[in-house]
């Protein structure tokens, strides 16, 4: 058996630690080296101490090794050599210096381009992240600015027409030639005043949009506005299946509220004095409402041409509130809304 060899190849299997233990090869290459004067391991083993530790230890690790090798030359591989002692080591000294210093400062150069490099990727990755962050604040900074705007525009134009339809509603009501004239007179402020109540909400919401409304101070909200509608001459019926929205949480009991109000609004709009069936119904999961009205009477009026977004912003709402909203023409052409949500939202 060729032992030098097998002593070199069981050597070798150190490289395998070297990242973790860098000394490992080091020391194994010392030992091949007494066994079998080949320093090849040796070389590896001071390169990835250099590589793989800091300077200062790596440094005098290998002037350490410098001399075990010097020490390990001299009396034991080549201890026959006929050359003088002293002529021997200095030559020795002078290799080692060769073989051990070279590996171990390439590793130590390889090291601090690596740690360089791993340096420059960091501070790259906090200039992207503190430039993405500069770019949120602006955005949320502008978008502030946009809520703020809209809120000032509101209050003071929208308001200001409100208030003053609620003034001359007042004046009718004053002078109003018959009973049936002064009754819409005052329904038509009582409206106009909550319409001002709502926008002052609105306002309020879009100024601090981290404020969420709380729940709304009164109860069976859907049955005074289904009330409402009935009396300005619409044929609406309610049906309620065990629905409390006083015993719903706020956002649900305020989604549900704005899909009946959305929904009786399209139904008076675009299909007027036609039948409106409004549904509301909960269970200890879910709460459901639905609108739904027949063909219409009578040709919707010059206000119904054009729409907003009402619908599809109910239907983002309730996807966020972890339920759905769907719209569709019913058979027999008329139109229904449909939404359902859990009682218990998400977040």
């Amino acid at each position: 058996m060729n032992w030098p060899l097998a002593v070199a190849a069981l050597g070798t299997l150190s490289l395998l630690v070297r990242r973790r233990w860098p000394e490992v090869p080091a020391v194994a290459g010392l030992i091949v080296l007494a066994l079998t004067s080949d320093d090849a391991l040796l070389r590896f083993g001071v390169y990835a101490v250099g590589r793989y530790r800091r300077l200062r230890y790596a440094a005098w690790f290998a002037v350490a090794v410098v001399f075990v090798r010097l020490f390990i030359v001299v009396f034991i591989v080549d201890k026959h050599s006929n050359a003088a002692i002293w002529e021997l080591m200095l030559l020795t000294f002078r290799y080692s210096l060769m073989s051990v210093l070279g590996p171990a400062s390439a590793g130590a150069v390889v090291r601090a381009f690596r740690v360089g490099e791993l340096l420059s990727a960091f501070r790259a990755r906090l200039d992207r992240e503190d430039a993405l962050a500069k770019a949120e604040a602006a955005a949320e900074q502008r978008a502030e600015q946009g809520r703020r705007r809209i809120a000032r525009d509101a209050h003071d134009h929208v308001g200001h027409e409100v208030t003053l339809m609620v003034l001359q509603a007042n004046l009718l009501s004053a002078h109003a030639p018959d009973e049936r004239t002064r009754t819409a007179a005052e329904d038509l402020v009582e409206r106009g005043q909550r319409a001002i109540q709502e926008l002052h909400s609105i306002v309020a919401t879009l100024k601090e949009p981290e404020v969420r409304p709380s729940s709304p101070s009164d109860v069976r909200r859907i049955e005074r506005l289904v009330e409402e509608v009935r009396r300005s001459g619409a044929p609406v019926r309610l049906d309620q299946q065990d629905f409390e929205d006083r015993l719903l949480p706020p956002a649900v009991a305020e989604f549900c509220f704005r899909v009946a109000q959305e929904g009786l609004t399209n139904a008076v709009k675009h299909a007027p004095c036609a039948d409106v069936l409004v549904t509301v119904a909960a269970d200890d999961t879910s709460a459901a409402v639905a609108v739904r009205n027949g063909a219409p009477v009578l040709a919707p009026g010059a206000h119904a041409q054009g729409g907003g977004n009402g619908l599809e912003g109910l239907a983002e709402l309730a996807d966020r509130l972890g339920g759905e909203l769907t719209w569709r023409t019913t058979p027999d052409g008329g139109f229904e809304v449909r939404a359902r949500v859990p009682r218990k939202t998400p977040g």
